[in-house]
């Protein structure tokens, strides 16, 4: 037999963790059971929004009322279905007009909405034959959204209050490798953990990956902080790319969502990054260097394309190599003591790719690294002084666009930010002039590299036999990234031919079997050879055409 019985909807919201920590939840629930067992409905009790905030509207965009008001959209809520909430507030504390299409919404669609705090039940019978009954829902909706209101401006006033006090850090928390001291005017560095994360910038500027530096540690004993048990991956990247090593916070706000039921949280940027508000403990020359080296791992293809690498990183063209026919990676391959190592269209491989050559891997690595032996690069040196002021420069003059950006984008959604707008492109306007400055100021300094630094990386690796194992994957690694500093892209054409190119040249390798060998080049010394017969994108050729290379090769 069919419970014939109006099914009632019980919808508890909570917008914070005080209020999860109290009482709300159990007064909620007590006014709901007694209220459907004095009107003899069914109860469905799915309806929670925990930890969700009803100003922004957040409940109904991405909360379990959002999902509601879909479903009584659809007509898939039965007319005469009750909607039990303990107030009015607790369904929406937006301004007074949204909050009331939303009510309305829910009674045109034959829905009964009971507010069990004050004991009131609205129904499209009720309104139309008590039309006062819209007033006391107006003026419900009117002080439920001015006390969000004045409570989210007390709490911006009182961060705006404390960011200005800057005698006393903003909070307790520290980065792990910090402490705040008992005056909370300052951080003190913790020694030992400054130099395990020096040494991960390091390794990640030399272009080892985030997963191989966390094995790397674990292998030699080093414990992680906090209570993991290990390094990951995941926890390397949450120290390597934190820009409180170089002094600068982030104030944030937490922001929470419930997503098939689990509560997550996620932190919003809020106000412009303070600079020098945590002690540097790295340089500014090894912060952009290891950010650089992690954009190039990132470059172009999604994590990890090939594999793990081994212990002796085997390709030093991952993330360069692809295939001229339809463009997707050549994958490292080899299977074992037996097998030829060579490179394969992962799209042939896949069966969507006619590209069915496979480039003999050694030879090819030692024709590109007889050309990479006298080709100009940028040089990873010791930061000068001069490094130091363009590279902060830099960093700054990046933050104020990104600021300038926002305040943009945040104006045309109709907030009254012109006037801070105006500030911060003249801030910016200095900083392009500071930069401009810097980069004449390091221009003009006397220069201290010298080509033989790259030129050792390279030739390193021609003799590892009988280094220990992480030696070897350190020495290729730090190759693989002076070859993504100088080489813009390897294709692999289906004749068995490779270009390498340097923007908009490239200079073409042939290959034989065992044998690979660029195309017009001149051997200048035994494992090196100069590059002549250069090609562009449009097909043009240029003999005798030499791109910078190192002077003392020539």
């Amino acid at each position: 037999m069919t419970d014939e019985r109006p099914r009632a909807y019980s919808y508890i919201r909570l917008s914070s963790d005080r209020q999860l920590k109290g009482d709300g939840e159990r007064r909620q629930a007590e006014l709901r059971d007694a209220f459907v067992a004095c009107h003899g409905l069914i109860l469905d009790d799915t309806l929670r929004d925990l930890g969700i905030s009803a100003f922004d509207g957040t409940n109904k965009t991405k909360g379990a009322l959002g999902v509601f008001l879909r479903k009584v959209e659809a007509g898939e809520v039965p007319r005469g279905s009750y909607l039990l909430v303990e107030s009015l507030d607790r369904l929406s504390r937006e301004h007074v007009l949204t909050a009331l299409r939303s009510f309305l919404a829910l009674i045109e669609a034959g829905i009964v909405v009971a507010t069990l705090g004050d004991d009131c039940i609205y129904s499209e019978e009720s309104v139309n034959g008590n039309w006062t009954q819209l007033i006391v829902s107006l003026a419900v909706m009117s002080r439920a959204h001015e006390e969000s209101a004045r409570k989210v401006q007390r709490l911006r006033a009182a961060w705006v209050r404390k960011r200005e006090q800057t005698e006393l850090k903003l909070t307790a928390k520290a980065p792990a490798w910090l402490e705040l001291l008992p005056d909370r005017r300052s951080f003190k560095p913790i020694d030992e953990r400054v130099l395990i994360v020096e040494r991960m910038l390091e390794e990640l500027a030399a272009g080892i990956g985030r997963d191989k530096i966390a094995r790397r540690l674990n292998a030699e004993g080093v414990k992680p902080w906090g209570g993991g048990r290990e390094w990951h991956g995941g926890t390397v990247t949450k120290y390597t790319d934190n820009p409180a090593l170089i002094g600068i916070f982030q104030p944030c706000r937490k922001e929470a969502s419930v997503v098939d039921g689990v509560r997550r949280e996620r932190r919003i940027p809020v106000g412009d990054p303070i600079p020098d508000y945590y002690p540097r403990v790295i340089s500014e020359d090894l912060w952009k260097r290891a950010r650089s080296a992690s954009n190039k791992r990132a470059r172009k293809f999604v994590a990890n394309p090939g594999g793990r690498k081994g212990t002796v990183y085997s390709n030093l063209f991952s993330r360069l190599a692809v295939c001229d026919a339809c463009g997707s990676p050549m994958n490292y391959r080899d299977r074992g003591p037996r097998s030829t190592p060579c490179l394969r269209c992962s799209g042939n491989r896949n069966g969507t790719c006619a590209n069915e050559t496979y480039p003999r891997y050694r030879p090819l690595e030692r024709a590109v690294l007889s050309w990479a032996m006298l080709s100009d690069r940028p040089q990873h040196v010791p930061a000068t002084a001069e490094d130091e002021t363009v590279a902060a420069a830099e960093r700054l003059r990046d933050e104020l666009r990104a600021a300038v950006d926002n305040l943009v984008a945040a104006i045309e959604r109709g907030a009254a930010l012109d006037d801070r707008l105006a500030l911060r492109q003249s801030d910016l306007a200095r900083a392009e002039e500071d930069l401009a400055a810097a980069r004449r100021e390091a221009s003009a300094a006397p220069p201290i590299s010298t080509p033989e630094v790259a030129r050792g990386i390279l030739s390193a690796i021609a003799d590892l036999d009988g280094m220990p194992a992480d030696e070897q994957y350190a020495a290729r690694a730090a190759a693989a990234q002076e070859l993504r500093d100088l080489i813009t892209e390897i294709r692999c054409h289906v004749d068995g031919s490779v270009t390498v190119w340097r923007g908009e040249w490239g200079f073409r390798i042939r290959t034989d079997g065992g044998e690979a060998w660029i195309e017009g080049g001149v051997n200048a010394a035994p494992g090196e050879c100069l590059a002549l017969r250069w090609e562009n994108k449009a097909g043009a050729v240029a003999d005798l055409f030499l791109p910078p290379i190192r002077a003392d090769a020539l």
